[in-house]
């Protein structure tokens, strides 16, 4: 299924690839320190309806995703995160592609 390129609200519930369990996103454009070293996701999400486990939180980007299957809540402040979110997409795009040349 192919999915929109719009970054999602937090709240919104999601199917990832190779997971049978919905995901409930609650966090966006996270770098996490990863024993490799420190990487970016998109997405940060619990399994729904269960909530929060432990310490189990799933990193995944955009493009892992399945289905949408709720949006979360949208507001004028969530716009202007999207909107901060997008634009450092686009540069850090563009520095990677400036670097690799």
């Amino acid at each position: 299924m192919k999915q929109s390129e719009e970054i999602l609200s937090l709240g919104s519930i999601v199917s990832i690839k190779g997971s049978y369990k919905k995901m409930l996103i609650i966090g966006r454009a996270l770098f996490v320190n990863l024993p490799e070293g420190k990487k970016y996701f998109d997405y940060a999400a619990v399994t729904y309806p269960e909530g929060i486990m432990g310490d189990q939180i799933a990193y995944f980007q955009h493009e892992d995703m399945e289905q949408i299957y709720f949006h979360g809540f949208t507001d004028e402040e969530d716009r202007k995160v999207k909107q901060r979110m997008e634009n450092f997409k686009k540069t850090s795009q563009t520095t990677r592609q400036e670097e690799s040349e």
